[in-house]
């Protein structure tokens, strides 16, 4: 008689594999006057990507910057690489006394958050029409 072994679960379980049909990752920045931006990112926040979000916001907070929100909405991953890229962007942001704010609706990200205890070193919305409206950025709602 032989028993099966259970399948082994891959290190990138919960991931995207790499070379796999999966979502783009993206990252825009969108500017509005009076020094206000919001930092879209879509899909892993690790390796592969922090230093493209990295470049993109290397010179943010700008010295005449009021509030940066940071769209987390469609990140399904975040390694370690990712949080240190958002600490040291919140870290910047504290520096220049810019207020900075994170949405985070999903639950990949939300836990991530949490089981880290980075959920109290950020101020985090849910939605991303009250994170617009608590910083004062008139941003299309339906975007």
């Amino acid at each position: 008689m032989t028993s099966k072994r259970p399948p082994r679960l891959s290190r990138t379980f919960g991931r995207t594999v790499i070379g796999s049909l999966s979502e783009q990752f993206s990252v825009t920045v969108t500017t509005f006057g009076a020094g206000r931006a919001v930092i879209t990112i879509a899909g892993d926040l690790d390796l592969a990507n922090v230093d493209k979000v990295a470049e993109l916001t290397a010179g943010m907070p700008r010295p005449e910057s009021l509030a940066l929100l940071v769209d987390l909405t469609e990140v399904r991953f975040c390694s370690s690489v990712g949080l240190n890229m958002l600490c040291e962007l919140q870290r910047r942001a504290n520096e220049a006394e810019v207020e900075m704010a994170l949405v985070v609706s999903g639950f990949p990200m939300r836990r991530t958050l949490r089981m880290t205890g980075m959920d109290r070193a950020f101020v985090i919305y849910r939605e991303r029409a009250e994170a617009l409206l608590r910083l004062g950025i008139s941003f299309p709602l339906d975007q």
